[in-house]
Formats: C-alpha cells, structure tokens, sequence
C-alpha cells in the first residue's frame, strides 16, 4: 500500500480516502485509509482540528481561499503537502465539497506531476511572503489573507482566474491519470445484502459516468479546435465590411443598371454575416465554460463514485468503523453532485444546438454573395464605374447592417443631383440665348475673357475625372478580388460546430434517479441490519 523515500510516505493510486469536518474544520470522521497514512490513531483524529496535519510548507493563503469558496457553496481542489504524526510527509491532491452542514475532503494520490511541482514552487514563494510578514508583526489572520492575495495572482500567469478556474481545470486532468492508471470500484463477489446492492448501483454510475467523461473530452477538443479559429473570425469580418464599403461606394452610370440591386443584395447578407461573426466569440466562450463545468461535474462524481465503491468494498471485510453514517454521508455527496449535472448538460446542448444554427446561417449569408458579386463586377466592368455619394467610409459593426437601408436614399439623392444638373444646362442655354443680343465686341470680349479663365479649371476636371476613374477601378478590383478569395474559413467552423451537435450526451437524468432510488432502499437496508 505505501513505502517510505527519504522523509515522504508515497502511497499507491488505488488508495482513496476521506475525512468528513464541520464549519470549523473539526474532524468527525474518516476511513482508515487516513488513519493509516496520518500515522494518528483514530480517536486522536475525530474532534480534532483538521489542520492537525498541516505542513509548515504550505501557505496558509491556500486554506483562506479553499475556506472562502467553500463557504459561498463552492467545490474547491488543491494540491495538499501534509505532515504525518511519524514527522513523514506526504502528498495528496485533495477534492473538497459542501454536503449539508458538512465538508467532505476526498484526497488521491497526486498524478500530474508536472503541475504539481509547478504549483507547488507558487505555494514556497507565497509561503516565504507570509513568513516576512508574520516577522513584521502581522496575526495570523492577517497573514492569511495577505498570503491568499498572493497566491491569487501568483496563479494568475498559470491561466487560472481564481481557485475556483484552477479547481475546474485539474480535477478532469487528474481523474484522467487516475482512471489510466487502472484504478475502479473494485469487484467484491464475497458481498451480500445491501452492501452487494449498493456496489451494483455504484458499478452503473461508474460505467455512465465513465461515458460521460469520454464524451465531454471530445466537446473540449472540438471546442478548442473552434477557439483555435477565433483569429480567422476577426478576419472574415474585416473583409466582409470591405466588401460592402466597396460595392456601396461604386456604381453604374447606366440607370437601368442591374447594379444597385446586387450590391444591396451583397449588403445584405453580408451584414447579417458580420452579426453572425461578432456574436460568435462570446456564444463559445459561454459554451466553453458551460462545458467545463460540466467536465469538473462529470469528474467529481466519477470520483465520488469512486470513493463510495471502495469504501463500501472496505465495509464488506469489516475495515472501517461507522460505515454506515459515512456510507450515508457519501451517497448524498454523490447523488447532490449528480444533481447539478442535468442543469449543465441542458445549459451544453442548448449551447451546441444555438452554436450549430448560427455557423451554418453564416456559410449560408457567406455562400449567397460569391455569384451576385461575380455578377456585380462584370456589370461595372461592361458598364463603367462611377463613385456614389457619399464616398465610402470604413464600416463598423453597427453601421454594417444599415447599409442596404441607406441606399435608396443614395440612388434618390444622385437622381435628384442628376435632375439638378439637366436644370442647370437648360438655364444655361437660356442665358447664352440672352446674351445673343448684346453687342458684338462686348461678346467677343466676354468670349475670349472666358477662353482664358476655362483653360486650367478645365485640365483640372479632367485630372478629377481621371482620378475618380481610376479610384472606381481600384474599387472594383478589390471588391473582385474579395470575391475570387471568398470565405473558406466559414466551412471547416460550421462543420466543427455540426460535429458538437452530432455527439450525444450520455446523462440520462431518470436512470440516475432510479440508482439513487435503490441506493436509499438499501441504505435503509443497512440501517435496519446494523440496528439488528
């Protein structure tokens, strides 16, 4: 079961155990897995305080932050150094969660070395801060709160937010390893009664629950897979706004011109793509974190699970004392984790199903523009290109969707420009017609006067009207270009999306209703024979 290295006592992964305290940290009670490894005697550990076995090592900025959040109802796990009474140190990683009035601590062997020692070099350069400020004369509450804002953002740089990010993150990670390295609710033919039937129960949610894990790490690796693509959201939705800033700033000449219409057809739909595109990034992260939560949920019954099989095999041989108030204590830990599960696995599918639907609304607004945009461009190209007023503006989210809205108004307000014009030409001839009887000298004065005046503003406009032709060739030869690179990106996403949604969530919230069902009956059973 354990050997000794030096000055640390190593146990072996199958080696779950468990001790029970109340709001003040008092032990009730335990299994003999940590009456052994502690090297206390049993008596010497219920009543009293659970930091009996605290390590000097260890911050006390871990225990305030473990304390705080399992008082707003919060599940907490840490990496734990404890001081055994035979003055050997040993390792646990340790898995705490409010049941009642209770705190049950689950604590296995430590299997992902590589974070451990990394968060064990935080915990000694928060533990050396604490010391210098106890030497300053600080309490020791004070140290501990002064040591729980260190440690906070010491692990801040690992990409825990919290204690309550890094609980989410290393549960899934460590069950993994534990369950690799072949440990199960062990088989226990020698069983009967009511033991027998609650280690058939608990051999069920193992199996589902085992299913269950599988498939969520499939959800984190396509999730990931999408986050993986979040660059390339940012980019289609840069080049979609160009798109429509281009085809809003250029027309046809042609009034009959079947111009307008694609490009508020482009508009259009690519508005509603940049939408699409700017609603995804918080949509995943909300998915992600709603499976997260689930993965630590999944993890934790599975360890729960766990922890009820092997001490109820421990019970059948008669190896611990007070099974049965701590065999109830268990089931209920297990059953009310089991519970928070069926609101997350809904809050998961919803997301998946939500997720789903809009990749695939988004290839399809991306998809509709490739041909009326090929169609637009060889329309300007046969046609000639002028710019439209107002000239075109980069265009943000917001402004996007408007787009198609203010067209009309832009073909109206050139129309009535034009008319303006055709106006203005007609008063003008009026004018010369005039001006014909005036004497001939002035005339010819007046001639040769605005001969001389016309000459550079009219090398001018022409310079303008080159430009302009110019610019409006540009345009289009962007907008062209734009259109021959299209938005592949769009379909490896929504497929990944309809991958999500294809895979099923094993959680059949009635069959784990009906174990625990028999977990009470048989619990009772228990009592009943106990008291016989």
């Amino acid at each position: 079961m354990e050997h000794v290295v030096g000055n640390e006592r190593f146990f072996d992964p199958e080696d779950i155990f468990f001790s029970v305290t109340d709001a003040k940290g008092v032990i009730t009670r335990s299994n003999s897995t940590f009456v052994q490894l502690s090297a206390f005697g049993r008596d010497e550990l219920i009543g009293a305080p659970h930091n009996l076995i605290r390590h000097e090592t260890m911050p006390a900025g871990v225990f305030k932050l473990m304390w705080d959040d399992l008082f707003q109802g919060l599940p907490v796990c840490a990496y734990v150094v404890n001081k055994a009474n035979d003055d050997l140190d040993y390792r646990v990683f340790a898995v705490v969660v409010p049941v009642g009035e209770d705190f049950l601590s689950v604590r296995m062997k430590p299997q992902n070395d590589e974070v451990r020692t990394l968060v064990e070099s935080v915990y000694e350069t928060v533990r050396a801060e604490e010391r210098r400020v106890a030497g300053e004369g600080a309490s020791r509450y004070e140290v501990g709160v002064y040591g729980a804002g260190e440690l906070a953002a010491a692990i801040a740089p690992l990409g825990f937010g919290s204690l309550y990010d890094m609980t989410q993150a290393l549960l899934p990670t460590e069950l993994q390893l534990l369950l690799g390295a072949g440990v199960r609710v062990p088989e226990t033919p020698e069983a009967t009664g009511p033991l027998s039937r609650i280690l058939e129960v608990v051999r069920t949610v193992e199996r589902d629950s085992d299913a269950l894990v599988r498939q969520l790490d499939e959800y984190s690796r396509l999730l990931g897979a999408l986050d993986a693509r979040a660059s390339e959201m940012d980019d289609m939705s840069r080049r979609a706004r160009e798109v429509i800033a281009g085809v809003s700033s250029v027309g046809s000449p042609d009034a009959d011109s079947s111009a307008p219409r694609t490009s508020e057809r482009v508009s259009t739909a690519l508005s509603r793509a940049v939408d699409i595109l700017a609603s995804l990034p918080a949509e995943m992260d909300e998915l992600s974190r709603q499976v997260i939560r689930l993965r630590f949920l999944a993890s934790q019954m599975r360890l729960l699970t766990l922890m009820v099989g092997r001490f109820a095999a421990s019970a059948v041989h008669d190896g611990e004392e007070d099974a049965l108030a701590s065999m109830t204590l268990l089931c209920r830990a297990l059953e009310e984790g089991t519970g928070n599960l069926s609101e997350t696995s809904e809050a998961v599918r919803s997301g998946v199903a939500e997720l789903d639907v809009h990749t695939r609304a988004l290839v399809k607004d991306l998809d509709s523009t490739q041909r009326p945009l090929d169609r637009w461009v060889r329309t300007l190209r046969d046609e000639g290109a002028v710019l439209l007023e107002p000239s075109s503006e980069p265009v943000d989210d917001e402004a996007a969707s408007d787009d198609v809205a203010d067209e009309p108004a832009q073909e109206s307000a050139e129309a009535t420009a034009s008319e303006q014009g055709d106006r203005g030409s007609a008063g003008d001839q009026a004018d010369d017609d005039q001006a014909a009887g005036e004497p001939e000298d002035e005339v010819e004065d007046e001639a040769a006067a605005s001969d001389d005046a016309a000459g550079e503003p009219e090398d001018e406009v022409e310079g303008e009207v080159a430009a302009s032709d110019e610019g409006c060739a540009a345009v289009v030869a962007r907008v062209e270009a734009l259109a021959q690179q299209g938005f592949p990106e769009a379909g490896p996403m929504a497929a990944l999306a309809a991958e999500c949604r294809g895979l099923e969530l094993p959680f059949d919230k009635e069959a784990f209703d009906a174990g625990f069902r028999v977990l009470h009956e048989e619990l009772e059973a228990y009592t009943g024979a106990e008291e016989g």
